[in-house]
């Protein structure tokens, strides 16, 4: 139980799957079994590990030495910077002088929880309820959301909420300022230039190579390849190392699925072995025996096929990498209420409330060079769906760590036009594939997910219709896809 799991608090804390590994000021930090953590001090800062860690440009280097280099640096933005180059799973505690922060990788994929008055902080909200009292909403709007049949199935807090009014979220390009006792925007706080392709792709294809094998110094890898763009890349990205391909194979899939038929050409090609594993073959609920032994530690679990722990394995996975691609259009005038639609929440009021305040940071965004919906994916969704499933999945005894989960890779990508890294005819990723493939003619033939609703998409994007019946949709509700 509790596994790869921890809480940080200046309060007493006692739990028989947690041990304590060390404390910073007055904070003491305990983990789980299966927990990886490394602390490092100087006269002037410590800083303390909680997950992994991963150069691109020394791929030998584990994480106790990349903390040590990164106690090098004069200021905590310096810090900030050199841990912006690398990818990982993690949390980060720095000390600095008498200051004290608190964050996690780029997309706050390992997550923190933490109580509003800034005494613990934790890898789920009932970790820090068996610290402090967890207080109930007051407002109507989230006591109605967080007992509605929606948040029932889909389980997702909304912004940095949870089902606890004094227990919150932090959500990517947050940190924690302990010493002030409140939150902070760090990023972003540069403007953002507009690159061209030649200049972004090299360096990306670089980084995501460097990670890979970094990953695969510490780890066997493996890697689910689909006729999408993010496994097609990191499958290319992975040629070199040793690493097992595999494609899950669901009930709605046949033979002739592209996700099968199309990564089974892709490795052939390179002549690498690929296997079609037999995954969830219908949707059934997990008996109360495998939520004990699987589940137990989340907050609101969901049904996950999960097997069985899978020690010294690293599932090298294509997440994050959805921020740079569109998914959410190009909506320029988007208001809460749109932002709720999209992200699946329909009109429930609270969700609205929560984006519209979410929403008051557009100036800063275009100030910056960002467009919102990107920033809005970055945060909203991947801090929040993807995170929780990297949560499942570490629960469940699985390493699941995303080579685009690396701030400086996000930000090269989103210095791209936005018209040139569409989710349907992204240039960009085009451009990936050629280089990674070193321009291999059967590579860049195979098509990108060619299913039917695939395709009338982008017919409409062809004939310049797609961006107006998004827009109309969104605005009557009735979006198809």
């Amino acid at each position: 139980m509790n596994h790869g799991q921890y809480v940080i608090t200046s309060h007493s804390f006692q739990h028989k799957n947690f041990h304590q590994r060390g404390f910073c000021g007055n904070y003491a930090i305990f983990t789980g079994p299966g927990s990886e953590y490394e602390w490092v001090q100087t006269d002037r800062m410590e800083i303390h590990l909680l997950g992994s860690l991963f150069d691109w440009q020394n791929t030998s280097a584990g994480n106790l030495e990349i903390i040590q280099n990164a106690t090098k640096k004069n200021t905590v933005e310096e810090i900030l910077t050199y841990i912006d180059q690398c990818c990982g799973h993690f949390v980060l505690l720095i000390r600095f002088d008498n200051n004290i922060y608190l964050l996690h990788d780029a997309a706050g994929q390992k997550e923190i929880y933490y109580d509003t008055s800034i005494t613990t902080f934790a890898s789920q909200p009932n970790l820090i309820a068996k610290v402090i009292t967890p207080e109930p909403h007051s407002d109507p709007d989230a006591i109605d959301y967080y007992q509605s049949s929606h948040f029932q199935r889909d389980k997702l807090f909304i912004g940095e909420t949870t089902h606890w009014q004094n227990i919150k979220h932090l959500l990517p390009n947050h940190r924690i300022s302990i010493h002030n006792r409140r939150l902070e925007r760090f990023f972003p706080t540069i403007a953002l230039p507009i690159a061209t392709a030649n200049e972004i792709v090299p360096k990306v294809a670089a980084m995501l190579r460097g990670f890979i094998h970094s990953l695969a110094n510490r780890y066997q890898c493996k890697l689910a390849v689909t006729a999408g763009y993010d496994s097609r890349v990191l499958f290319l990205a992975s040629l070199g190392i040793p690493c097992e391909y595999y494609v899950a194979k669901h009930h709605n899939m046949g033979d002739t699925h592209h996700d099968i038929t199309i990564p089974t050409k892709l490795t052939s090609i390179y002549q690498k072995p690929f296997s079609v594993l037999e995954g969830r073959q219908k949707k059934t609920k997990f008996t109360k025996e495998q939520n004990d032994r699987q589940l137990h530690d989340l907050d609101y679990p969901r049904l996950l096929y999960g097997g069985e722990m899978e020690p010294g394995i690293v599932h090298i996975n294509g997440n994050i990498s959805e921020i740079a691609r569109n998914y959410y259009g190009y909506h320029r005038k988007a208001n809460a209420s749109d932002l709720s639609y999209l992200s699946g929440h329909s009109t429930h009021p609270f969700p609205v409330q929560v984006y519209k305040i979410w929403l008051q940071q557009r100036r800063l965004f275009t100030e910056m060079g960002y467009h919102y919906l990107d920033l809005y994916y970055w945060e909203q969704k991947m801090g929040i769906w993807a995170a929780k499933g990297k949560s499942e999945s570490t629960a469940l005894g699985k390493m699941v760590i995303s080579p685009f989960n690396s701030r400086s890779v996000l930000t090269l990508l989103l210095s791209s036009p936005r018209s040139h890294r569409d989710s349907h005819f992204n240039k960009l990723y085009n451009e990936l594939i050629r280089q990674l493939s070193n321009g291999h003619p059967e590579v860049i033939a195979l098509p990108v997910n060619p299913d039917r609703k695939q395709d009338t998409i982008r017919a409409m994007k062809r004939f310049k219709v797609y961006n107006l019946y998004r827009h109309i949709g969104v605005k009557t509700r009735r979006l198809l896809g």
